[in-house]
Order: structure tokens, then C-alpha cells, then sequence
């Protein structure tokens, strides 16, 4: 009876777990619409009054200066978007990595408790196999290990790219609108 309600407990955290997943999802994807609905309604009250005020301008460097300052705008909240995007989807890796780190936690549980009972059934394989499971909980951990690292590298190197690419951006935007 033990082992029907393990069973039925470790079932029970499985579809948590992918309830959790597709609640993460959904909830990702409506925060990234939200933020690109918002960039695309930005960028089209800016156009239009971009476009209504250069119809009433007759210098050709008036409307110059004009496109120049609409642009800027236009690509300064189109990067400040990307970075809240991102922000999105890196918390979106981390929430995955969690659900991925607690089921690989829940199945070593459930793997040393079957391997208990084996071994509490058939005390000769018991040493073999409690040495195998270690041996596969040791690898699992440091292939964890050794990817949560390459993904805390690729964060913080995208986070700089992403940061110097959204500088250097306004910057260059701001060298134009002086000039």
C-alpha cells in the first residue's frame, strides 16, 4: 500500500509540476504580447504625430530635424522593449530551470526509494545498487551543475550585449539629434 500511495504522490507532484509549466508559459506569452502591443501602439501614435507635424513644416532641415527626433524616440522605446522582453524570457529560463532542477530532485527521491525497497527485498544486490544510483545521482548533479553554469554565463553575457548594444544605440541617436 506504501508504495501505491509513493506512486500516486509522485503523480500527483508530476502534474503539478506541468501545471506549473503551462501556467509559466501562458503567462510569459501574455506579458511579451502586452509589451510588444504596447511598442507597436507607441510607434504608430509616433508616426502619426510625427506625420501630422511635418505637414505643416516647409524647411526641408526643420522636417530633417523632426524625422531625426522621431526616430530617436521611436528606436529608444523599441530597445527599452527588447530589454523588457528579455528580462521576460530570462525569467521564463529560470522558472523552467527550477521546474527542471525539482523534478530531477523528486526522481532521485523516488529512484533511492525503490532501490530502499529492492534492497530491503533482495539484501545481495543491495550494495551494487546503491552504488549504481549514487554513482547516477552524482553525474545527474554535476551535469546540473554544469549546465546551470553555462546558463549563468550565457545570462550574464546576453545582459551585457544587450545592455552595451541598447547604449551604444542612444548614443549613436543622440550624436544625430545634436547634430
Amino acid at each position: 500500500m506504501l508504495q501505491q500511495d509513493n506512486i500516486k504522490l509522485e503523480t500527483e507532484k508530476a502534474i503539478n509540476n506541468a501545471l506549473d509549466l503551462i501556467k509559466t508559459s501562458i503567462d510569459n506569452v501574455e506579458k511579451v504580447t502586452h509589451i510588444q502591443l504596447e511598442n507597436s501602439r507607441n510607434v504608430l501614435e509616433s508616426v502619426t504625430s510625427t506625420l501630422k507635424n511635418l505637414s505643416t513644416l516647409k524647411d526641408p532641415k526643420e522636417v530633417l530635424a523632426k524625422l531625426t527626433e522621431a526616430t530617436s524616440a521611436v528606436v529608444e522605446k523599441g530597445a527599452v522593449s527588447a530589454h523588457n522582453i528579455y528580462d521576460v524570457l530570462n525569467d521564463t529560463v529560470a522558472k523552467l530551470n527550477k521546474l527542471a532542477e525539482d523534478g530531477l530532485t523528486a526522481t532521485q527521491e523516488a529512484t533511492l526509494s525503490s532501490v530502499d525497497s529492492l534492497t530491503k527485498s533482495n539484501p545481495a544486490v543491495s550494495k551494487a545498487a546503491t552504488h549504481m544510483v549514487q554513482s547516477w545521482i552524482d553525474n545527474t548533479n554535476q551535469v546540473l551543475a554544469a549546465t546551470n553554469k553555462v546558463v549563468t554565463q550565457f545570462t550574464e553575457l546576453t545582459n551585457k550585449n544587450l545592455d552595451a548594444a541598447t547604449e551604444a544605440t542612444i548614443n549613436a541617436i543622440n550624436k544625430v539629434t545634436k547634430k
